[in-house]
């Protein structure tokens, strides 16, 4: 008999993510889910999970780590590099608190999905050997540490 299972990281990590800042970006920044960089126009949002860890294992079920990877993209060639680095700064100032604000049990509502977020760490301007490839292209890469409890 086949075992029932839930796709973890999509459903209850990656996607709720990606509602969190689509609802708040709206239309200024597509979000997506993908391992590359995609052009998907003048600045994007992509997540991709890079790491799960086992944090707690007991009889009843279990809690894992996800470390998820957010790279915020601005692929503005033409304008004032001070301008765009100031918009770098404000756009990933913003992502981080929408981050930190959905750590708080409070104001993260009850979705079943990830919890206890935090931020590790962000990184500016280092760039895959692809992303390095696109002209113009700036980015910030948050590491995002949450947590999900699966109980049987």
């Amino acid at each position: 008999m086949p075992i029932s299972y839930t796709n973890i990281i999509t459903l209850k990590v990656l996607n709720p993510i990606r509602l969190l800042l689509r609802n708040e970006f709206e239309n200024s920044y597509p979000v997506y889910i993908s391992n590359e960089y995609e052009k998907k126009g003048n600045q994007s949002i992509r997540l991709e999970c890079i790491r799960q860890d086992s944090n707690v294992l007991g009889a009843g079920g279990y809690e894992n780590q996800y470390i998820i990877e957010i790279s915020l993209y601005l692929n503005v060639s033409n304008y004032e590099t001070k301008k765009v680095m100031d918009k770098l700064y404000n756009d990933t100032a913003r992502l981080e608190q929408i981050l930190f604000n959905k750590s708080d049990p409070v104001s993260r509502s009850n979705d079943q999905a990830f919890y206890g977020g935090r931020v590790n760490n962000i990184t500016f301007n280092e760039k895959t050997d692809d992303e390095a490839e696109v002209d113009g292209l700036l980015c910030a890469k948050i590491e995002y540490l949450c947590f999900y409890t699966k109980m049987s």
